[in-house]
């Protein structure tokens, strides 16, 4: 997991639970930043791009990739039922978790019959939030 301590990153996963694949369409974000309770209403503007994502953590001075990261996952990629480890979704330290109150991915995926199913995820919504140890490692 790139120089985290496991006892210090919350993984984000999402898991295919049909027995049969589906594909994953490109996730769209929204960032919640501690401190800030202004209410955003959903539109134009509410779903990001990852890049956008990115970005607005970078801007609070989360550093990608040694912070926070979110997987790249592009329109068409594959996900069965056994892809668990190909399902991280995101990671955050404790850094991140002190600075993002939470991060929303709206999933889209299709599956084999053409169904489209439709999902959001709150990455950090119960997290605990407390270290375990003293650093990062």
């Amino acid at each position: 997991m790139g120089g985290f301590s496991s006892k210090l990153v919350r993984v984000v996963r999402l898991v295919n639970g049909s027995v049969y694949p589906a594909v994953f369409q490109s996730p769209r974000y929204h960032v919640i930043l501690r401190g800030s309770h202004a209410v955003q209403q959903r539109g134009e503007n509410f779903w990001v791009s990852r890049a956008k994502a990115i970005e607005l953590l970078s801007n609070e001075g989360l550093r990608y990739k040694l912070i926070t990261i979110l997987r790249i996952f592009g329109p068409r990629f594959p996900m069965s039922n056994s892809s668990q480890d190909v399902g991280v979704l995101a990671l955050f330290s404790i850094k991140a978790m002190a600075v993002i109150d939470d991060l929303l991915i709206l999933v889209r995926a299709t599956d084999q019959a053409g169904d489209t199913h439709q999902r959001i995820i709150y990455c950090l919504l119960g997290a605990d939030r407390r270290p375990r140890e003293p650093t990062v490692a």
